[in-house]
């Protein structure tokens, strides 16, 4: 089965690229990439920015001489006949993007800045050729080299191979945190794709500008969050600039990533399962209340999932039953505990028996002392005047 990338190979391909801005040109890069904005990205550098974590990106491979990436792509590995044996070039320009979204280096109005700047990427090249046993032997290879989180913007129609469902379980089971684009409408995509529909896997949809649904975002039962994914500028060495701007679930995979990114450098102890609970129980809810299959649980919100009290989770939230968001669980009726319903069941029937059991000996009291109230009285009728007891 061909690995297919999703959205910015054709459409980076057919739509303008940016050009040098000049002095009458109001848009810059910074300026254009309204996403960083939208998630207030630049609030939650000051609390995070990715330090250590490794972000393995397996796409087309990444060019590591971009200015915005240079020093941000560490040697990674080449899988197919088209590619260099570090992953480290890019012929296509999808992996370039989405590692620019991850990892780009900023420095001014005129460059990429990522949602994990300090992060870095490990790039798993596929080639133009990627296939499911590419991407399985990618996702192992990646978690056996201390990827923390694994992008992954493409696949499949077709259900997930044997391969590739082990090697994301393998992955997981490892500690690595999987990410993975939902599919493009546009595309011809009309469900999730292959690995987003692995459970465990953190599947995201696109939305646009507005803040609604990017239409061509695919919906599934799979889908945990959306994320900005819609006229998203970033690295493309391929244009004269260097830059370009596309539209794609892929956009928003890559951002995603970053923001698990900026969640491992805050709490480096955190298991992927507890980082995957962050994001999903700190995000804003929009459309049908509480999760639905076109938004999942809802946007991202990277601030918050850096500094709500959120618990540490020992199982993957979306490899059982779905969770509630906060917004849900405050609107929510409380459920009980379940060691105080245990309790109360054992405790119930033993404190009503005690309280029967003091009911009767009261009763059983007060019958007595009637009793001897009324014989002693008759004892004192049958006394002739001046005898007994003395009168009080």
């Amino acid at each position: 089965m061909l690995a297919k990338r999703l959205a910015t190979v054709g459409v980076l391909a057919t739509t303008a690229l940016l050009a040098v801005p000049t002095a009458a040109q109001a848009d810059t890069i910074r300026s254009l990439s309204w996403h960083l904005d939208y998630l207030k990205i630049p609030q939650a550098h000051t609390i995070s920015q990715g330090e250590g974590v490794i972000v393995a990106v397996i796409d087309s491979g990444v060019d590591a001489t971009h200015p915005d990436l240079q020093g941000q792509v560490l040697p990674g590995k080449g899988i197919g006949p088209d590619t260099t044996p570090d992953g480290r070039t890019d012929p296509d320009g999808h992996g370039t993007a989405m590692a620019g979204l991850i990892v780009g280096r900023g420095g001014g109005d005129e460059h990429v800045l990522g949602v994990a700047p300090r992060a870095k990427v490990l790039p798993i090249a596929l080639g133009r050729s990627g296939t499911s046993e590419g991407t399985a032997q990618g996702i192992r290879w990646a978690a056996d080299h201390g990827a923390h989180v694994i992008s992954i913007s493409l696949g499949g129609q077709a259900e997930a191979t044997a391969d590739e469902r082990a090697a994301a379980e393998y992955a997981m089971a490892k500690g690595s945190l999987v990410v993975a684009a939902s599919g493009n409408k546009d595309q011809g995509d009309t469900r999730v794709t292959s690995l987003g529909r692995v459970p465990g896997v953190l599947t995201v949809g696109g939305i646009s500008r507005s803040g609604a649904m990017w239409s061509g975002s695919v919906s599934g039962p799979e889908v945990a969050v959306v994320a900005p994914g819609a006229s998203i500028v970033s690295t493309d060495r391929r244009s004269a600039t260097g830059y370009g701007s596309s539209s794609g679930t892929s956009n928003a995979a890559a951002i995603v990533s970053g923001q698990a990114a900026l969640i491992r450098a805050k709490f480096p102890t955190a298991a992927p399962a507890s980082v995957i609970n962050r994001i999903v129980r700190t995000v804003k809810d929009v459309g049908r209340p509480g999760r639905d299959d076109s938004s999942g649980f809802g946007i991202i919100d990277p601030v918050t999932s850096l500094t709500a009290a959120i618990p540490d989770v020992g199982v993957n939230p979306l490899s059982t039953q779905p969770v509630k968001t906060q917004a849900a669980a405050k609107s929510a009726p409380k459920e009980p505990q379940i060691g105080v319903s245990i309790k109360w069941r054992i405790m119930g029937p033993l404190l009503a028996g005690v309280v029967l059991l003091v009911a009767l000996v009261l009763f059983v009291l007060v019958r007595a002392n009637r009793r001897a109230r009324r014989r002693q009285l008759a004892q004192r009728a049958l006394i002739p005047p001046g005898y007994g007891p003395s009168a009080r």
